[in-house]
C-alpha cells in the first residue's frame, strides 16, 4: 500500500509525549489521513492503576509536536479498546508498536466477524532508554528515565556471585555499556549444576545463577549469572566463560574460549578434579579464584577479569543492538 495515498488509525494514553509516542506518530504522519484516538479520562481511571493526566493535558502536548501536520489528523477520544478501527470504512492500517501489536491482531478479528476488511498492520519497533529498557510511560512516572529515555536513578545490577574477581569483571563491561550511575549487588546463589561443568551445563548454570540473583534483589534492573564450563569442540576440549543476563527475558555470551591439553583434560575426566583445582596445583598456588586458570596457562596474557568482562559484554549485545533500529 502507498502510505501517501493510505489512511491509517492508532491509539494511545500518550502521557509524558515521550520518544516511543513520537516514533509511533511520525509513522502514523506517513499516511495521507491519520486517525489518533487518546484514551479518555474514564478509561484510563478504570484501567490505569495509577493517577493519569487529564484528557485536556494530553491532547494539548500532542497537538503541540504535530505542529503543522495536525491538518491530516483528526483526533478523537478513545473509550474502548478498538476506537473507529474496529468499524470505519476508509481506514487502510493500524500504526501499532511492538507491544500492541497483538491489540491489532485482535481489531482484525473483529472486523472480520462483521464483515469489513482486515487493515493491514504496521509495527512500529519498540523504543529503548539508555539503560536498555523500553522507553513508557510508567517508567517516567516512577522517575527512573526522562521522556527522551535518560535514565536518571542509578540502575541496579545483582550478580549471582560472591566472587570479587567476577565481580570486578562485570563492573568493567557495564562501565562501558552504560552511561548512568550503577548500583551492584553481590548475590552468593547456587548454579545447581555439577562443580565442573561440561557442554551446556555451563550455560544451564549461568542462566540459574542469573534468574536466582534477580529474584534475591527485588527492584533489581537485571540478574547476571557467570559459569565456566568445558565444551567439547571436534575432538578437542576448550574452556568458556559463560554469562546470562535475565531481567524476565534472558541473552547469552561468552568470553573467549581456550583449549586445554590432554594432560589437564585426564586429571578433570579420570579424576574429578576441577580445572581451577589442577592448575592450581600446576602453579602451586590457588588460582581458581584470583586471577584464574586462563592467567597461568596464557603466562600472564589474560586475566579471569578480563574473559568475564567478554562474557558480560556479549551477552548484552542482543540488546545493545535495539538502540540501533
Amino acid at each position: 500500500m502507498d502510505k501517501n495515498h493510505g489512511t491509517a488509525a492508532l491509539g494511545g494514553t500518550f502521557e509524558f509525549l515521550h520518544a516511543g509516542h513520537k516514533a509511533l506518530l511520525s509513522e502514523g504522519l506517513n499516511y495521507s489521513k491519520l486517525y489518533i484516538g487518546i484514551t479518555s479520562d474514564a478509561f484510563v481511571s478504570a484501567h490505569k492503576g495509577r493517577k493519569i493526566s487529564k484528557f485536556t493535558k494530553r491532547k494539548s502536548a500532542l497537538l503541540k509536536f504535530l505542529g503543522k501536520n495536525r491538518r491530516k489528523c483528526e483526533i478523537f477520544s478513545l473509550s474502548d479498546r478498538f476506537g473507529v478501527a474496529g468499524t470505519r470504512k476508509d481506514i487502510d492500517a493500524l500504526v501499532v508498536s511492538a507491544e500492541t501489536a497483538q491489540a491489532g491482531e485482535e481489531i482484525n478479528d473483529f472486523r472480520k466477524r462483521i464483515g469489513m476488511k482486515p487493515l493491514e498492520i504496521d509495527v512500529v519497533p519498540m523504543v529503548y532508554a539508555n539503560d536498555l529498557k523500553p522507553i513508557s510511560s510508567d517508567r517516567i512516572a516512577a522517575k527512573l528515565i526522562n521522556s527522551d529515555g535518560k535514565r536518571l536513578k542509578p540502575l541496579v545490577v545483582s550478580v549471582g556471585s560472591a566472587n570479587k574477581t567476577k565481580i570486578a569483571g562485570t563492573q568493567r563491561a557495564l562501565r562501558k555499556i552504560f552511561k548512568c550511575k550503577i548500583q551492584l549487588k553481590s548475590e552468593g546463589v547456587e548454579s545447581n549444576v555439577r562443580d565442573q561443568p561440561f557442554g551446556e551445563e555451563a550455560v544451564l548454570g549461568a542462566i540459574n545463577r542469573a534468574k536466582m540473583a534477580f529474584r534475591k534483589s527485588p527492584g533489581a534492573d537485571f540478574g547476571i549469572g557467570l559459569e565456566s564450563g568445558i565444551m567439547k569442540v571436534r575432538n578437542r576440549f576448550l574452556d568458556f566463560s559463560w554469562c546470562c543476563v535475565y531481567d524476565g527475558d534472558s541473552t547469552l555470551g561468552s568470553g573467549m574460549g581456550f583449549e586445554l591439553n590432554q594432560e589437564i583434560m585426564e586429571k578433570i575426566k579420570y579424576q574429578g578434579k576441577e580445572l581451577g583445582h589442577v592448575v592450581s596445583e600446576m602453579a602451586g598456588k590457588d588460582v581458581g579464584k584470583t586471577l584464574g586458570a586462563v592467567h597461568y596457562l596464557s603466562n600472564g596474557l589474560v586475566k579471569r577479569e578480563e574473559l568475564v568482562e567478554q562474557a558480560v559484554i556479549s551477552a548484552f549485545i542482543p540488546r545493545i543492538h535495539l538502540l540501533k533500529q
